[in-house]
């Protein structure tokens, strides 16, 4: 494993993963994911509350984003949503569409939240959705940028 960081945050990935961001439109999240032979892109996508009352943002919130997510119609929930509150705040569920199944992830310190999506084509998911997690388990908020 090697650590990989940036502005906002730092995350441990297997040596075989890489940072693919710069290989996609200008536009795109960071993009993370094993370049040879993956089936899958884990993406990963941070807002930093820089001014104002702070958000404390709970658990609770990210369930109501999480749901929100599934009500917009483009996909289906494929499981019921998990929580947890150690060292973040953390709401996930899978959903899926035709082609691809998608597991998505809201994080938050009570500041900052990150929305992370691991995607693969259905056949594909079991392939790497563990190591996605496994990724995930490492985020951490770098604490300079609140």
């Amino acid at each position: 494993m090697r650590s990989l960081t940036y502005s906002s945050f730092s995350i441990e990935v297997p040596d075989n993963w890489d940072d693919i961001t710069d290989e996609l439109d200008d536009d795109s999240p960071i993009t993370l994911a094993e370049p040879t032979c993956g089936v899958g892109a884990l993406q990963i996508s941070v807002a930093v509350h820089t001014s104002g009352q702070r958000p404390n943002i709970s658990c609770r919130d990210l369930v109501e984003m999480l749901n929100a997510f599934g009500d917009s119609g483009a996909h289906t929930r494929r499981t019921e949503i998990a929580t947890a509150t150690m060292p973040n705040s953390m709401a996930v569920a899978t959903f899926s569409d035709e082609d691809s199944y998608i597991r998505v992830w809201y994080l938050s310190d009570g500041d900052r939240i990150a929305f992370v999506t691991y995607t693969a084509a259905v056949d594909d998911f079991d392939g790497e959705v563990e190591t996605a997690e496994a990724i995930l388990n490492s985020f951490a908020f770098r604490v300079d940028t609140a």
